[in-house]
């Protein structure tokens, strides 16, 4: 019996004491709650704005404490709200840096306005908050534009102190549209999927974040406008020619948003004669080849920097003028004969003939390339009229892709 008393007094002894452990832990735990959910969720250069979890209780007022070594805190915000759930976020701006780190904590009374009685019920444990770095309210500068394809723009800008990454927008309809976000350190953007010929103003922003992910943006850059590079010319050739002073016009229809065209002259073979560039799209060609065939192309460009960025080349038009052609007729004007001076790169020739210069021609014959005369009895069905006096026009032919093309100049003459 004495040793079961004594076993069983050791045993409530034993409960005992982890009962007094259980009361003592309880006890701490009240007293010395801790506020949860603490976090930063805003900055700028100056301050920084928490948040945090409501501490249940009555009349329950905060504080919040800063510290900028992590030990020794000083308090630099009051809650003096009325309900618990007036002061759960709370901003900062008590002499804070750019660019700096800071440590804070929460701490939760109750009976706040009574010194005697005023009590400390819970206590975050310290955070780190950050502010950003210095914005730049002359907004992002050097905004240019450094390169174009006909479906692409490529800009530059130069750095902001802080920024962790730059957004890039495009003016559409008096409003911006994102059309990149550029991460630092990198400065530049190429801006894909565009037209031909497109024109916009486009704006680079500084984003600047703490490493808990707060972002504040700078001022938009001043707007610069940029263009991809030009459309494909449609049409470009010969526009007039003036054969006594031997004198030629190129033209092509215009393109949108460039500042100039180039104007590129090549023989039959492809061997260059002539490139130039101008602001218009008439070129003046003096003098002009002739006895040689020649095709011209053109194609528009737009000037970034030193730089010149070209469209694509139209199609070729092909032109030529012969040294010298001569129209006779018989006596009794019942024949004309036709002569010329072969054409260099020629692989033929069409004679046709009309009552009037400007009128309606009617094709005589089509002659090979080794031809330099021909012989008229008719225009149209009709046997010529000895009255009647007629225009005669000598067209130089090349093959181009297996068809022969008829030059836009031809020999002209009238009997």
């Amino acid at each position: 019996m004495n040793k079961t008393f004594k076993a069983m007094k050791a045993m409530i002894a034993m409960v005992a004491v982890v009962f007094g452990m259980m009361a003592f832990t309880g006890t701490a735990s009240a007293a010395g709650g801790v506020v949860t959910g603490v976090k930063q969720v805003d900055a700028t250069s100056n301050s920084v704005t928490l948040s945090w979890d409501a501490v249940l209780g009555t009349d329950v007022r905060y504080t919040v404490e800063m510290s900028t070594d992590g030990i020794t805190y000083n308090e630099v915000r009051v809650d003096y709200g009325t309900s618990t759930s007036s002061c759960t976020a709370v901003k900062i701006t008590a002499s804070l840096s750019p660019g700096c780190k800071y440590y804070v904590k929460v701490c939760a009374y109750t009976d706040f306005y009574s010194s005697a009685n005023k009590q400390l019920i819970a206590e975050s444990v310290p955070i780190v908050v950050e502010t950003l770095a210095e914005t730049d309210s002359s907004r992002v500068d050097g905004v240019v534009q450094t390169d174009a394809t006909e479906h692409s723009i490529t800009l530059a800008w130069n750095p902001v102190a802080g920024a962790t990454s730059y957004t890039v927008e495009v003016g559409v309809n008096s409003d911006y549209m994102q059309v990149a976000v550029v991460q630092a350190p990198l400065t530049t953007a190429t801006i894909t999927n565009l037209q031909a010929s497109y024109k916009a103003n486009f704006y680079v922003t500084a984003n600047l974040s703490t490493s808990s992910g707060i972002t504040q943006s700078t001022y938009r850059s001043w707007s610069v406008a940029m263009r991809t590079a030009p459309a494909k010319v449609q049409k470009a050739g010969m526009t007039n020619f003036y054969d006594s002073i031997n004198v030629a016009y190129y033209g092509c229809t215009s393109v949108n948003n460039c500042d100039g065209y180039q104007l590129q002259i090549q023989d039959s073979k492809g061997k260059v004669l002539y490139t130039n560039t101008s602001s218009s799209a008439s070129f003046r060609i003096s003098p002009f080849w002739k006895g040689k065939f020649v095709r011209a192309r053109m194609r528009a460009y737009i000037n970034i920097g030193t730089e010149r960025k070209y469209g694509a080349w139209s199609a070729f038009s092909y032109s030529a003028s012969s040294k010298k052609v001569t129209v006779k007729r018989t006596a009794n004007k019942k024949k004309i004969t036709v002569n010329w001076k072969k054409i260099s790169g020629a692989d033929g020739y069409k004679v046709s003939i009309a009552t009037s210069q400007n009128g309606k021609y009617n094709k005589v014959k089509s002659l090979g390339k080794k031809a330099s005369k021909c012989t008229i009895t008719k225009c149209g069905k009709k046997k010529l009229n000895k009255r009647m006096t007629y225009y005669i026009k000598v067209q130089y032919l090349i093959k181009v892709g297996g068809k022969k093309v008829s030059s836009q100049v031809a020999g002209m003459g009238s009997i």
